[in-house]
């Protein structure tokens, strides 16, 4: 079953070994956070599923990664970290007015690629 993305559009690109990487910038207001993490940790909790215990440095032989980070409209880094199980995004606090920007990167092998084509719908 393909799930739709609502906040989350990403780019795609490939390096010469054959790594991918998709890149997605959202920006919301403050009332619109909650959906959007929601949406990121959807993201994250799959790729967590369908791939347990191999996420870390594709150097290193990892089958894919990820990096996010998190900002408001003052250009204040909200330092964005995700951990525990289940994964949870954890941040310094969001200010009730202005916007949030989030970048998540998402690193994989050609498995992990095909796979998470697949289940996005990414073009």
């Amino acid at each position: 079953m393909r799930t739709a993305l609502d906040y989350l559009i990403f780019d795609y690109s490939e390096d010469e070994e054959g790594s991918a990487t998709w890149d997605a910038m959202a920006t919301v207001t403050a009332d619109r956070w909650p959906a959007l993490q929601a949406e990121v940790l959807q993201v994250l909790h799959w790729a967590e599923q369908q791939f347990p215990r191999q996420r870390g440095a594709l150097d290193e032989g990892a089958a894919w990664d990820f990096d996010i980070s998190l900002g408001d409209s003052t250009g204040r880094d909200l330092r964005a970290v995700v951990q525990g199980q289940p994964l949870a995004l954890q941040h310094a606090a969001l200010s009730a007015t202005g916007t949030v920007t989030l970048t998540l990167t998402l690193t994989g092998r050609a498995a992990f690629a095909d796979a998470l084509l697949q289940a996005f719908d990414l073009e």
